[in-house]
């Protein structure tokens, strides 16, 4: 008589227990979560990094055809001129040390 008055309660506490498990437990639901989200950013950092690849070969490919965009990439990014020219670079922001001489 006594194992029948005590059956519900501990079949509700069995239940208890393995939702416990399922949920704050190794392989949880929550890591499982977790997971889900990192797999979602590394993706869509993937996808913009094979873009960018994308965009780099375009490039290497137009500097390798044509003479005329790697002279001008040359000239922008690295201050290059040609024999009979001068490059007068101008900084973008005062530097410290100017700002600490005002």
């Amino acid at each position: 008589m006594k194992m029948k008055r005590y059956t519900p309660y501990l079949i509700f506490s069995l239940a208890v227990l393995i939702a416990g498990i399922a949920l704050f437990g190794n392989n949880s639901y929550r890591e499982l979560q977790q997971l889900k989200e990192s797999l979602l950013e590394q993706t869509e950092e993937t996808s913009a990094l094979k873009e960018k690849i994308v965009g780099l070969r375009k490039e290497v490919n137009g500097l390798q055809a044509d003479d005329r965009m790697l002279e001008k990439t040359a000239r922008n990014e690295l201050a290059l001129a040609r024999d009979n020219e001068l490059v007068f670079l101008f900084p973008d922001e005062p530097s410290v040390n100017e700002e600490a001489a005002r």
